[in-house]
Formats: C-alpha cells, structure tokens, sequence
C-alpha cells in the first residue's frame, strides 16, 4: 500500500511542481523560477499583490518593497530577522482592494507585516523570487509597454565587479529615484512618488535616447 501511495505522489509531484525546477550540468535538481507572471495574486482571500511584471506599481511602492527584499536577502540566514523583512515585503505590495476593484494607493498606506506570519514561507519566498526576477526583466530584457518593444538596459550599465545574482535585487535604483526627483517632471516630491514605476522609466529612457551622441 506504501509503494502505491509513494508512486502516486511522485506522479502528482511531476505533474504540478516539476515546472519550477531544473537539472543543472552536474544533474542536481536547482530552483528555476523564471516568470513574469504573478501565481500568487491573492493572500489571505482579500490581500492584492502587483500585476504581471509590476506594471501596476508605484515608485514608492516599489522603492519600499526593493529595500524590504534587499534586507531579506542580506539578513535571509538569521531567520527571525529573514521572516520580518520578508513579511515587510509582502505587506508593501499586497494590500486590499477599494470599493472600484483596485488595490488601495500605497499613499499613506499603515504596512502591517503582522497579517501575513500565517502564509506559507515558502508562499512568500516564492513571491520573493518572482519579483527580482521581474526587476532582473526590467534592467535586462526587451519588454512590450502599450504594444512596444522597448528595452530599458542602458539606464543601468553593469558594474565590472557586479555578479549575476537572480535573487539580489539592488542594481542602482537609488540613483534612479533621486533623479527623477530633483528633476520635478511628475510634480513635487508626493506626485513623483505616486507616479508609476513605468512611467518613470519610460521618462529617462528619452530623456537618455534625447542626449547628443558623443563623437
């Protein structure tokens, strides 16, 4: 009876999770979570997270949630510290939805990183990888905007000594933010904060592709 219950699971097992992993050369089975994709849209039955490839967020919201997951990642192997920075993440971007049927502004908004202790580490380590993979899309990869191709790599030039880590998540965002700030194009301070991420980006983008080449 054993038997046929282990072989059931193993068969179960391929067929819903083998999806996120791979065979690496050496043959070991490794994480390969590589989406844009948001699987996790709902905790909790009335929390919200972002859209695919964070289309959806704000700069604030965004420069938040990327501080909270930097923390993680750098705090990940003390696990009381880990879990904190990992619930502050996830109540960064997940939030209910108002009486219209969209996530309420993360203007002004009381993160509670209490309500998510009860969801799934693994849930939330999910979501996680998933949304530095989405920042790794968005400094690296062609990405369609309103039906365009658009590539936005040239606003963050690699370092010589930066690594190709998939999970760190910091690649000179600051900058970026303190940029577009000074600049006063969204407004003041409030406006530029609660402008779209991609707005934001597609604004430097010209502004980059409007600079005079140097000879």
């Amino acid at each position: 009876m054993n038997k046929v219950i282990n072989e059931r699971i193993f068969q179960f097992s391929e067929l819903f999770c083998s999806w996120v992993f791979d065979k690496n050369v050496e043959g070991n089975i490794e994480l390969n979570y590589r989406t844009i994709r948001n699987n996790f849209p709902v905790l909790n039955d009335k929390f919200f997270g972002p859209a695919d490839l964070l289309t959806d967020i704000t700069l604030n919201e965004f420069k938040t949630a990327l501080s909270f997951l930097n923390q993680y990642f750098e705090n990940c192997s003390d696990s009381d510290q880990g879990s904190l920075y990992l619930d502050y993440f996830i109540a960064t971007i997940y939030r209910p939805k108002n009486c219209h049927g969209n996530r309420i502004s993360f203007h002004k908004y009381i993160i509670e990183p209490s309500v998510f202790e009860n969801v799934y580490s693994w849930e939330k380590q999910m979501i996680a990888i998933w949304f530095s993979y989405c920042v790794r899309c968005l400094q690296e990869e062609d990405i369609v905007i309103d039906g365009i191709d658009v590539n936005l790599s040239v606003l963050f030039p690699k370092s010589s000594s930066n690594h190709n880590n998939s999970q760190k998540a910091s690649l000179g965002w600051t900058g970026i933010i303190l940029d577009i700030a000074e600049s006063g194009v969204f407004g003041d301070a409030e406006g530029t904060g609660n402008t779209l991420l991609y707005d934001v980006l597609l604004y430097l983008l010209k502004k980059h592709q409007d600079q005079p080449k140097q000879k």
